[in-house]
């Protein structure tokens, strides 16, 4: 019995190291090799995110048609489902890009694995620490590291506690949702002992998915979480799990590429997005840091209102640094609006509907031969709106190089547009306005005090914005002194 017994344990042991062997083989071959499929941004979140299909194709075809070559992503997949790169360190074109400005910016990942120059994980003694949370906008995307919100703050709190050490780390990830940000927290963020603690999520959230992101993470269960987690962090798993989405979308193409193919959720339903700031704001203070919650998704009122809730119930600040944007561009627009001798137009005040009127200035540089449209997609559906610029209607001045033309459209419709010149010949040009992507509104309601629809204002410019998500280095200024201004410093004391 006893030697049946010690053959059993020694067929055990040697069945247990066999299978050792047979991960650790593959998985030392994975590492060292890194093929593509751990190496890809795009990859890792097309096969998360079926709503970043349209995003990736659109990409990928921008940068053939331009012969553009990037370096490798700065991204990697990981048990967070993606973060960045350690020790990365390259020169990134700008996609798409706007004439006259510059076309690439440098990406540095430091060995934290987060984005800007070396920090010790201890802090300094006396020094104050902040550790901005978020997703692109505070990664910086098609930033230079000094124009990022993370370094700006640091120069006006720097300013603010003059002979106090400043620490920002800028803890942002392109893509990232809340609830990707609460496990960062959890694992990588809190140890750091910051003394603030910046959260702005929100935008990822609402990323059409029929995938949420609580399905890629472990359970909350400590053991069985730890060896979940363990296994999708190694190389071997995501081999087998790339070899086994690369054979689904070849065994069914037509669900994928089928444009009836419809997406129903969101990768973090609003209720979830509550839970995880929630979750955020009351850890935060229970390792004795301050936070401050930021709303940065424009356009996205349901989150800003969702953040705003958790803040008051929370005791939390609260920055709206979307609208404080947006009224800094309505501003900045309406001044440019004045300089050009350009009002409010096409006062209707008997009109039940609401509208929108779309302004954009041709640049000199472009010959004026054919004719501007406006082509739309969105709640209004897939149009193409004549523009003006011959003084009639809604066109204020005949041949002032503004050119206009009216949407009818119900207050909170979505409006997807591009600017477009058709030449004589028939064809199309979408990059006239150096805007060679797809832009987005939604349709405003009445403005209080004023006659007629709301107005997009552009003048071949965007104020703020690199594109219609992300601020440019002087939106990051902008948000940086509304986050630094929230940040109680007298209560952190020396």
């Amino acid at each position: 019995m006893k030697r049946r017994k010690g053959g059993l344990l020694a067929n055990l042991a040697l069945a247990m190291m066999g299978l050792l062997l047979a991960f650790a083989v593959p998985e030392a071959i994975l590492r060292w090799a890194q093929p593509s499929f751990t190496q890809d941004m795009f990859g890792t979140a097309r096969d998360h995110l079926p709503g970043l299909q349209a995003m990736v194709a659109d990409t990928e075809q921008y940068t053939r048609e331009h012969d553009i070559r990037q370096p490798p992503s700065f991204i990697a997949p990981s048990d967070l489902i993606w973060s960045l790169k350690p020790g990365y360190d390259e020169i990134i074109t700008r996609i798409p890009w706007v004439e006259g400005e510059t076309r690439t910016y440098r990406v540095h990942v430091n060995a934290l694995g987060f984005r800007g120059d070396e920090i010790a994980p201890e802090k300094k003694f006396g020094a104050l620490r902040v550790v901005c949370l978020g997703d692109s906008i505070i990664f910086g995307d098609k930033l230079d590291g000094g124009d990022t919100i993370s370094v700006r703050m640091a120069e006006i709190l720097a300013a603010r506690s003059p002979g106090r050490p400043v620490e920002l780390i800028n803890a942002g990830v392109p893509g990232y949702s809340s609830r990707q940000g609460l496990a960062l927290w959890r694992q990588r963020i809190g140890i750091l002992k910051p003394d603030v603690v910046i959260i702005a999520f929100g935008f990822n959230d609402r990323w059409p998915s029929n995938v949420e992101d609580s399905e890629s993470f472990a359970p909350d269960i400590p053991v069985v979480g730890a060896l979940i987690g363990a296994l999708r962090s190694t190389e071997t798993y995501r081999a087998l799990r790339a070899l086994i989405l690369g054979a689904r979308r070849r065994l069914e193409p037509a669900r994928e590429k089928s444009a009836g193919a419809k997406i129903t959720g969101t990768r973090v339903p609003i209720a979830d997005t509550e839970r995880n700031i929630q979750a955020l704001v009351r850890e935060v203070h229970a390792a004795g840091a301050i936070p401050v919650v930021v709303h940065t998704a424009r356009g996205e009122a349901v989150v800003g209102e969702a953040l705003a809730r958790v803040a008051h119930e929370e005791g939390a600040a609260f920055v709206d640094a979307a609208g404080a944007l947006e009224e800094a561009r309505v501003a900045r627009q309406r001044s440019v609006a004045a300089s050009l001798g350009v009002t409010q137009p096409c006062p209707d005040p008997g009109d039940v509907r609401s509208g929108v009127v779309f302004r954009v200035r041709l640049p000199p540089a472009i010959p004026r031969e054919g004719d501007l449209v406006l082509r739309t997609a969105g709640d209004v559906g897939l149009r193409k709106i004549a523009l003006a610029d011959d003084g009639r209607g809604c066109d204020e001045a005949a041949g002032d190089s503004v050119w206009s033309g009216r949407i009818e459209a119900d207050a909170g419709a979505r409006i997807h547009y591009v600017y477009a010149q058709r030449r004589p010949g028939g064809f199309e040009v979408d990059e006239f306005a150096g805007f060679p992507w797809v832009w987005r509104t939604r349709v405003a309601g009445p403005v209080p005090g004023e006659a007629g629809p709301a107005t997009v204002e552009t003048y071949n410019r965007f104020d703020f914005l690199s594109e219609e998500i992300h601020p440019d280095a002087e939106g990051a200024a902008l948000i940086a002194r509304a986050i630094a201004k929230a940040i109680p410093l007298e209560e952190l004391g020396p």
